[in-house]
């Protein structure tokens, strides 16, 4: 322990400089640098390199536009983007839908049940949204 705490409970008093826990903290800074090395962490790497590195030439990329599939009033949507989810609004009226239009997580096929209209989009962390894609469905 490099706080002492008996007698001292609210921690205030740093021991970091005393030569009585010099070896301690040794250990203990070993351990944290080779936790470091282990989990790849980059937090050692400026801001605008990272992006660099995540985003080249500073593009930040765009999530696929999602591919839709309605096969006996089952429809399947699925994204070319690994990682993306997509969300979609099965309605009886035509829309205008933003962001904020009550969006639904796609997990699974899903019967229209006389819905005339899908509308649907694709999303990742760090990624821009694709573009919002709808289907007038027509009935059998």
């Amino acid at each position: 322990m490099i706080q002492g705490t008996s007698g001292y409970p609210y921690n205030l008093n740093n021991l970091i400089g005393d030569p009585l826990y010099a070896d301690k903290i040794k250990e203990l800074r070993k351990a944290l640098n080779q936790h470091i090395i282990n989990i790849h962490d980059k937090s050692e790497i400026p801001e605008a390199q990272m992006i660099e590195l995540i985003w080249p030439r500073g593009a930040q990329p765009k999530t696929a536009l999602p591919f839709i599939s309605i096969k006996d009033e089952t429809v399947r949507i699925s994204c070319d983007t690994k990682g993306a989810s997509i969300g979609y609004i099965l309605s009886e009226k035509e829309l205008i839908p933003d962001l904020n239009s009550g969006w639904k997580v796609y997990k699974n096929p899903m019967k229209v049940n006389g819905k005339k209209n899908l509308y649907v989009i694709s999303t990742r962390i760090g990624f821009t949204d694709s573009e919002i894609a709808s289907i007038k469905i027509l009935p059998k």
